[in-house]
């Protein structure tokens, strides 16, 4: 009986425990989200029934007009390309053990032209 009792107390605790832990992993969907998986060119079937799942579980399926909307709203809020890259030895921030080959700062220097072109140019 004492057995019974032990195996039918950890029986529902591990129930208990499960339906804890299976709550607190609740998953949301966004149309952010749905935006972002969308974005990728080239879609696989797997890739197009993944995006038909969220947008089934999310209740609409957004345009494309709304997700370029949010793109292009998302890319006008980052912040403004206005720092040069003056890093004392190549160190990316104060303090830093690691440092930056040249190429490595020359390449972000380019990069950094490059988007900064880029948005002017929207």
């Amino acid at each position: 009986m004492k057995k019974l009792a032990i195996v039918s107390a950890i029986c529902f605790s591990s129930i208990a425990l499960s339906g804890a832990v299976s709550a607190s992993h609740q998953v949301s969907y966004s149309t952010d989200g749905y935006c972002a998986l969308d974005n990728s060119f080239n879609k696989t079937q797997h890739q197009k029934r993944f995006l038909k799942a969220y947008a089934d579980k999310l209740g609409v399926t957004p345009s494309k007009s709304f997700c370029k909307e949010l793109r292009t709203e998302k890319f006008a809020t980052l912040p403004a390309f206005d720092k040069s890259w003056n890093y004392s030895f190549n160190k990316p921030y104060a303090g830093s053990v690691r440092r930056l080959s040249t190429k490595v700062v020359k390449q972000l220097k380019a990069n950094k032209a490059l988007a900064k072109d880029v948005l002017a140019s929207r």
